[in-house]
């Protein structure tokens, strides 16, 4: 397998998006591209993303493959990387470690990375098709804000969608907070909030998973959230202009009541996905 990334920057955004939920997992490499899906430690979020072949600068791979990885050690590699430098990804051919190659041809600096491969079992999760009642396309930037503002009142955020509105609201020792958003509003220079609904839904979600989720927000203007009733919240960031190089998304399973513990439900709801 062989890949070349343009700029570093994109590889660095997609690590940091999703290492503080994921210690280890396979890239799944082949012939359309890399594809990533792991749950968290406590099986409570799953992360799933895709690299497609044609976003790439240089792409190959002749058989399928599967790389094992650490990315907390990926991680402390790539910071190693300017973010303009270009990357060069490589396996030897027993598979048995990837490269990194770091260029910066305005330095004429060339930096070697060789990690080995970890093996690394279980099996991938189903995850079933769903049609969902409410999808809210909005700034990924605004997602941000909203998770970091609210986490400062509360543990848990209701998420209601209503007559085209969207609110986002918490409560905690210290008092309340919401934050509404409206289908149309400008949320910044190119991004307009739209809002797709069938019905008006109501539900509530650990916002400390949320604002994990919103660490990809660097990676594009535009975070699409997927709603419906006893099946899990999809967070949506394309990846690349247009989503060109692929997507990343978080799964996240409802709270089924007021005085659950985090996560409790959340861990029974995505088990039932590996049935």
């Amino acid at each position: 397998m062989e890949a070349k990334f343009t700029k570093a920057s994109t590889l660095k955004k997609l690590i940091e998006a999703v290492k503080e939920l994921i210690d280890e997992c396979n890239l799944e490499c082949s012939s359309t591209g890399i594809t990533m899906q792991a749950m968290d430690s406590s099986h409570i979020s799953l992360v799933s993303f895709e690299l497609l072949a044609e976003g790439f600068e240089e792409y190959q791979c002749n058989q399928n493959i599967s790389i094992g990885i650490n990315l907390g050690t990926l991680s402390k590699i790539l910071k190693s990387a300017s973010s303009d430098d270009s990357i060069r990804i490589f396996t030897d051919e027993n598979i048995e470690s990837i490269t990194f190659e770091f260029i910066n041809n305005e330095k004429s600096i060339k930096s070697t990375y060789e990690i080995k491969l970890i093996d690394i079992t279980g099996d991938p999760v189903g995850i079933p098709e769903t049609e969902y009642s409410v999808t809210v396309s909005m700034a990924s930037t605004e997602f941000s804000k909203i998770c970091k503002d609210l986490g400062v009142m509360g543990e848990t955020v209701k998420v209601q969608q209503k007559d085209k509105k969207v609110i986002f609201s918490t409560s905690g020792e210290l008092g309340t907070g919401s934050i509404e958003i409206n289908e149309g509003e400008n949320i910044d220079e190119s991004t307009t909030t739209k809002i797709e609904s069938n019905e008006n839904i109501e539900l509530s979600f650990a916002l400390r998973y949320l604002t994990l989720f919103s660490k990809a927000a660097p990676l594009c203007e535009n975070v699409t959230l997927s709603l419906e009733l006893n099946v899990p919240l999809v967070v949506e960031f394309p990846i690349g202009e247009n989503g060109g190089l692929g997507s990343i998304k978080y799964f996240l399973a409802p709270k089924m009541g007021d005085e659950d513990e985090e996560g409790e439900d959340a861990e029974e709801e995505m088990g039932e996905w590996n049935n």
